[in-house]
């Protein structure tokens, strides 16, 4: 039972961590201040390795919570075995169902994971139990914490590294972050690739191309399908930060040095 004097310093397991988060939002929404600033009727969870898990399970709980960002989520291991107090969050993203409750989920995941993330409990795990819109962004050579701003020698000497810079991960992590958020929380319900085409026109001059160079009957939509790209077909070159929202619409993007 989650006891409010309870402080940070206590041992916590994940279902009173979840507890807190939801008196948090709480708290935001009954705060004469914070709620003028947050719309606690839509929240955005992100977290990392067991935070992602805990937002996941927060979410499952509280409808409040409209989208998350997973960054190389972990869900139980022999560190944090299935048990009291320690449920699976694959489990229960799993029995969300789409037809009554729409959860996006972006998950970026470390492709260097190690004993931090087995494969069993990664990040893969999670977007796999997603019934709502997702995105996986994989990033092949990063450890399991190259998305912090330190790390501390046990971090180091625990889990394995990748080759990718640091800075690169974090790069493409708070892109994945702001980008999924704007589309599935801000502007949720607008069309992205409308709002990227719109976007793309102030880079083609009137001059470039004349109204008789493209008649509406060259292109419809369905000359594009998802089958048309392939997660192997991208890569880290071929991609720019201006190019990330575009992507939400194929699912998989893989980034590799």
């Amino acid at each position: 039972m989650y006891e409010p004097q309870q402080t940070v310093a206590d041992i916590l397991n994940d279902s009173t961590s979840i507890m807190i988060l939801s008196d948090l939002i709480d708290w935001c929404a009954s705060n004469p201040l914070l709620r003028r600033l947050a719309d606690t009727s839509s929240v955005y969870l992100c977290g990392h390795s067991r935070g992602a898990k805990l937002s996941v399970l927060a979410a499952i709980e509280d409808p409040r919570i409209s989208a998350l960002c997973l960054i190389d989520a972990v869900d139980n291991t022999v560190y944090a075995p299935l048990g009291p107090g320690y449920p699976s969050a694959v489990a229960a993203l799993e029995t969300v169902p789409s037809c009554t409750r729409s959860l996006p989920v972006a998950v970026v995941g470390a492709g260097v994971g190690g004993a931090c993330a087995p494969e069993q409990s990664n990040y893969r795990k999670f977007y796999e139990a997603s019934n709502s819109p997702s995105w996986e962004v994989l990033i092949r050579n990063a450890g399991h914490f190259s998305f912090l701003d330190d790390q501390s020698p046990f971090q180091r000497a625990v889990c394995e590294g990748g080759d990718t810079r640091d800075d690169d991960v974090r790069m493409v992590a708070q892109t994945v972050m702001v980008a999924w958020g704007e589309t599935m929380v801000r502007n949720r319900g607008v069309d992205v690739t409308k709002r990227v085409s719109n976007s793309e026109q102030d880079d083609v001059t009137r001059d470039d191309v004349t109204r008789d160079d493209v008649t509406r009957d060259d292109v419809t939509r369905d000359d594009v399908t998802r089958d048309d790209v392939t997660r192997d077909d991208v890569t880290r070159d071929d991609v720019t930060r201006d190019d990330v929202e575009c992507m939400v619409a194929w699912g998989e993007t893989t980034y590799t040095n």
